[in-house]
C-alpha cells in the first residue's frame, strides 16, 4: 500500500498495510519483538490528510520494568489485551490516587 488516497491512514511497508482507523479508535503496535529486537516490520508512515483531520499522539511505553512487555505468548507475540487492559493487582502494583 502506499498513501496515495484519502482512505488510507498509516501504512506499514513491510507489511504491505495500511490502516484506516475509524472516529474515536487508536492504532497500538510494539517497536520491538519478544527478545527486544528492533521490530523490522513495525516501520511505518503517517499518510497525508486531504480532507478532514487526523489527531495523532504518541505514548512512548520504555520496556524497562514494564512486566507485560517481558511475558509474550509462546508465539512471540504481545498479549494485547494485556496491554491495554492491565491487571495491575496481579503484578503488585497500584494506580496513582487509589
Amino acid at each position: 500500500p502506499h498513501c496515495n488516497s484519502t482512505t488510507t491512514g498509516t501504512v506499514f511497508p513491510k507489511l504491505n498495510v495500511s490502516v484506516k482507523p475509524s472516529a474515536g479508535d487508536a492504532v497500538f503496535w510494539t517497536n520491538m519483538d519478544a527478545t527486544e529486537s528492533k521490530a523490522i516490520n513495525s516501520i511505518h508512515g503517517g499518510c497525508a490528510v486531504w480532507e478532514g483531520e487526523k489527531l495523532a499522539a504518541t505514548l512512548w511505553i520504555r520496556s524497562r520494568h514494564q512486566q507485560l512487555l517481558h511475558a509474550p505468548l509462546r508465539s512471540g507475540r504481545f498479549d494485547i489485551e494485556k496491554l491495554i487492559h492491565p491487571r495491575l493487582e496481579y503484578m503488585g502494583v497500584t494506580r496513582v490516587g487509589a
